[in-house]
C-alpha cells in the first residue's frame, strides 16, 4: 500500500477546512479562509498559504498565513521575510507564522513588523506526527482564531483588508505571456548597441545572484535576459498600479 507523503500542502488543505468550517456558524469580524491550491502553481509564490478573509465570498482579504512543518523554525528568515513581502503585495498589516508547534502573530507598526501575540502549546517535532495528532493543531487553531477575531474587533489590528489583490493574477499572467517577446526584443537592441551590452552584462554581475542564478555559470547564461525581461515587466506594471510603492524586484524575487 502507497505511503502519503502529508506535507505543507496537504496540512494547508486540512487548515482551510477547518477554518471554515469552526466558522460556518459564527457572526465574527472573520468569517472565511481559501488558500494557493486555488491558483495555478506558478503564481502561487505570490500568495500565503492561508488567506482570511473578512467575507464569506472570499473577495476582501484581512490576513495571510504561512504554514510550515514542525521541522521550520518559526523563527527562519527566509520565512518571516516572504510572510512581509506577501503582507505588502496584500496590502495587509499583519500576518500569521504557524509551523505546527508554535503559531506567532506579527503586526506592522509604521515601517517595521513586531510579534503581537506568540501562542506555543503543542509537544510535536516532526511532520510525521501532524496528521495523527490533528486534534491537538485543530485545537491550537480554534484559540488562533479567537484571538485573532478579538485582535480584529477590538481594534488592536486594524483593517486594511483590500479585493485589489485579485487584479494581481491577471497582470501576472501578462508577465508571463511577455517574457519571450520582451527578451527577444533586448537580444535584438543588444546587436546594435555594445553600451547596452555592457550594461545588461554588469547587471547580471550583481543581480543574478539574487534571482538564484551564478553570474559566472555558463549553464545560467540563458537565464540573463529572460530574468531581466521578468524584472523589466513587473517593475513596469506595479510602478503603474502600486505608484512605485513596491520595490518589484523583491516582489519578482517571491515569484521567480
Amino acid at each position: 500500500m502507497p505511503q502519503i507523503n502529508y506535507n505543507e500542502r496537504s496540512w494547508a488543505i486540512d487548515v482551510i477546512s477547518e477554518i471554515n468550517l469552526y466558522l460556518a456558524n459564527k457572526s465574527w469580524h472573520v468569517k472565511s479562509a481559501g488558500g494557493e491550491n486555488t491558483i495555478r502553481n506558478e503564481k502561487s509564490s505570490l500568495f500565503p498559504d492561508v488567506l482570511i478573509f473578512k467575507d464569506s465570498a472570499k473577495k476582501i482579504i484581512l490576513q495571510g498565513w504561512e504554514l510550515k512543518m514542525p521541522d521550520t523554525p518559526i523563527t527562519d528568515t527566509e520565512l518571516i521575510n516572504n510572510a512581509k513581502i506577501k503582507s505588502e503585495i496584500l496590502h495587509n498589516n499583519s500576518f500569521i507564522l504557524w509551523n505546527v508547534t508554535s503559531a506567532v502573530l506579527y503586526v506592522k507598526n509604521g515601517n517595521t513588523y513586531s510579534i503581537l501575540k506568540s501562542w506555543d502549546s503543542i509537544d510535536l517535532h516532526s511532520r510525521s506526527e501532524v496528521k495523527e495528532n490533528e486534534n491537538l493543531w485543530k485545537d491550537l487553531l480554534h484559540t488562533i482564531l479567537k484571538d485573532l477575531n478579538d485582535y480584529f474587533e477590538h481594534g488592536e489590528i486594524t483593517e486594511s483588508g483590500s479585493s485589489e489583490i485579485l487584479a494581481i493574477d491577471k497582470i501576472i499572467d501578462i508577465v508571463l505571456e511577455n517574457i519571450d517577446s520582451t527578451a527577444e526584443n533586448i537580444k535584438e537592441n543588444i546587436k546594435s548597441s555594445a553600451v547596452l551590452d555592457a550594461q545588461i552584462d554588469n547587471w547580471w554581475l550583481s543581480s543574478a545572484a539574487e534571482y538564484g542564478f551564478s553570474s559566472q555559470a555558463k549553464k545560467d547564461v540563458k537565464h540573463k535576459l529572460p530574468t531581466l525581461s521578468k524584472v523589466i515587466l513587473t517593475d513596469w506594471f506595479f510602478k503603474i498600479i502600486f505608484g512605485n510603492k513596491f520595490n518589484s524586484s523583491k516582489i519578482l524575487h517571491v515569484i521567480v
